[in-house]
């Protein structure tokens, strides 16, 4: 996914797409995107220590979401 097509979703086709992407409830997705973690390339720099303060992410949801974003860039 391209961070210039990522302009064009709203927030809830976001919140969709990490739904999918991560294998996470709605209220984890919603959490992340009300974190700042609004595009792809905010989880960039991201490490599962910062990962986990957002609301509903422990350790594993953490790893699984950097393993993710990882292996997309």
């Amino acid at each position: 996914r391209s961070e210039e097509n990522e302009d064009f979703l709203n927030e809830s086709d976001i919140v969709k797409d990490y739904m999918d992407e991560f294998g996470i409830s709605r209220d984890k997705a919603q959490n992340l995107y009300d974190a700042g973690y609004q595009h792809w390339g905010d989880f960039s720099e991201a490490i599962p220590e910062d990962l986990v303060m957002v609301n509903g992410i422990n350790p594993t949801i953490s790893r699984r979401i950097i393993s993710v974003v990882r292996s997309k860039m």
